[in-house]
């Protein structure tokens, strides 16, 4: 009987929440405070200079420059925000396209731009210590195999995601999706054959082999970890 119902990864994933919008909101606040400072200092006292009462009034400088340094760190923490959660939309349409034309309606599109996410950050250009490139850090030899070259976004997602379908094949035994998921996540970061060998061991012990967390503590710390941050991407973004 399986003691994981197909929903396990939800618990891999334990998301934070997270809202996007709210240091633009915050930073616009701050913008509209300077811009009423201005207003007030350049209409309503006659061109009067506020800048020595402020200099005056320590708490009023405190909150001036408060409120400087406020908006400066929030339009950061925005734009960091977008891109360390996954915001930026720039290839959803490949993830989308590809994602569908490779899987149909059996994996949602955004679960390969949370391996992306994982694998480069959505940085098109990365390349790795050992030679892999690209938003799907695609190995040499592998990219080779595909046809593409994984430095181009277009033929990292396709390339990526088609690696993605080879590996889903295999994984082809009656199992929760789920489980099919992070075997064929595992199998891309570690290689299949590494799985493969961890699903005889515990095949050896008499383990249901159908089931990722059967091979949990064979798994090496990277790809345990890999999945984790996939499922972790996935309920950011709503890829359940």
């Amino acid at each position: 009987m399986d003691a994981h119902p197909v929903g396990f990864l939800d618990k891999l994933a334990s998301p934070l929440p997270f809202l996007p919008w709210l240091p633009v909101v915050l930073l616009l606040a701050c913008v509209a405070v300077g811009v009423l400072l201005w207003g007030v200092n350049k209409y309503l006292t006659r061109g009067y200079d506020i800048g020595p009462e402020l200099r005056r009034n320590n708490q009023a400088v405190a909150i001036f420059w408060g409120l400087v340094f406020g908006a400066v760190v929030l339009g950061m923490m925005s734009l960091a925000g977008r891109a360390a959660f996954g915001q930026t939309a720039e290839y959803d349409g490949q993830f989308r396209r590809w994602g569908v034309e490779r899987f149909g309606t059996a994996v949602d599109w955004r679960q390969f731009k949370a391996q992306a996410m994982t694998e480069s950050a959505l940085r098109p250009h990365v390349c790795s210590a050992v030679g892999a490139c690209g938003l799907m850090q695609i190995m040499p030899a592998t990219a080779r195999q595909l046809g593409i070259d994984p430095l181009r976004p277009r033929d990292a997602i396709l390339g990526g995601i088609s690696y993605d379908r080879q590996l889903w094949a295999q994984w082809n035994a009656e199992r929760p999706p789920g489980h099919r998921l992070a075997l064929m996540w595992a199998s891309y970061n570690a290689g299949l054959g590494s799985v493969l060998n961890w699903q005889r061991a515990a095949a050896a012990d008499g383990c249901n082999v159908n089931l990722y967390t059967c091979l949990l503590p064979r798994v090496w710390p990277e790809p345990r970890q890999y999945v984790e941050r996939i499922a972790r991407w996935c309920a950011r973004m709503g890829g359940w």
